[in-house]
């Protein structure tokens, strides 16, 4: 018999952006489904595809920058919280393209998203510019 979708960790698929949304990574997230047997879900940054977007409009300040960079972390948690708690996913792998990756590397460096008490849930973490 085959492997069950829910026996192996999800992927969540972090896109580039800001602006861009998700819909390019379809392709992958469907070979990454099909060929190796995961599901898949594509993220959209803040502000970009199905995401909300920050009402305050943009800003060229470091300090406003570093607030951004905390809200789309903030918002990269919420979603790798609902998919483990809501979703019931026992473990996701993170691949995050361009910015995308830099969300993620932000996330893990400076606002502990791999902590061993998190790697378990949180998963592989890839980055592709």
């Amino acid at each position: 018999g085959g492997v069950s979708l829910r026996s192996r960790p999800a992927t969540l698929l972090i896109n580039d952006g800001p602006g861009l949304p998700s819909c390019y990574l379809d392709p992958l997230a469907t070979r990454i489904s099909e060929k190796v047997g995961r599901t898949v879900y594509l993220y959209d940054q803040l502000g970009c595809g199905l995401s909300p977007s920050d009402e305050e409009g943009d800003s060229s300040s470091m300090l406003e920058d570093r607030l951004q960079m905390d809200l789309c972390i903030g918002d990269l948690k919420d979603v790798l919280s609902f998919l483990c708690e809501e979703l019931g996913e026992r473990g996701v792998h993170l691949a995050g393209h361009g910015f995308g990756g830099v969300v993620l590397m932000e996330a893990v460096v400076r606002k502990g998203l791999w902590s061993k008490s998190t790697a378990d849930k949180a998963g592989d973490l890839a980055s592709a510019s």
